[in-house]
């Protein structure tokens, strides 16, 4: 898959804050994952040409399962972690995650793991959050994205280093669905 860190032959799974990174850079990353994300639904006969494909932002609750239409993660308990995300992609759709930003000025989850299925039992990536709400702008984008196929599970677990009531944290997943023309985007 062609990302942002292509050339090397190991996957990375970390971040790069926003003030290592250009606006281009940060554009060539969302634009090569909406190629790939494209290219996968084409390559799988889920359209038949990429006109047929559209790729648009993932909405929280559209796409991923979550109760309402924002990131937020819920009651948080000290050292425990909490699942943040755990939803099945539709049969005709690919994701792809690139970033995350943080705009909750009292943050207190530390690291978040993004995995796949119903208890998230492969991970694809697991990053730790601490230095970027270190930044002056808590923005950080994941230096390879991480991708799901149609009718995975995206399951993304949380785990604080404090206790935090309902709402809990807001942590904003930077996010791409790739899908046949239709319901949302004709």
């Amino acid at each position: 898959m062609m990302s942002y860190s292509a050339g090397t032959p190991f996957k990375k799974s970390y971040l790069i804050s926003a003030r290592e990174i250009t606006s281009m850079e940060v554009k060539m990353l969302r634009d090569s994952l909406a190629q790939t994300l494209a290219n996968l639904l084409k390559n799988d006969g889920k359209v038949i040409t990429l006109e047929n494909a559209v790729v648009r932002e993932g909405l929280p609750d559209d796409d991923f399962g979550e109760a309402q239409a924002d990131w937020e993660t819920g009651a948080l308990t000290d050292n425990t972690v909490a699942t943040f995300v755990n939803g099945a992609l539709a049969n005709n759709k690919y994701a792809g995650f690139w970033g995350l930003a943080a705009p909750d000025p009292n943050p207190v989850v530390d690291t978040m793991r993004f995995a796949v299925g119903t208890t998230g039992g492969s991970t694809r990536g697991r990053f730790h959050l601490e230095r970027l709400y270190a930044e002056q702008e808590a923005i950080g984008y994941f230096a390879d994205p991480i991708v799901y196929h149609p009718t995975e599970t995206i399951f993304i677990e949380v785990e604080p280093r404090d206790t935090k009531a309902a709402p809990g944290d807001n942590l904003v997943l930077m996010s791409l669905v790739a899908e046949p023309k239709g319901p949302f985007v004709s």
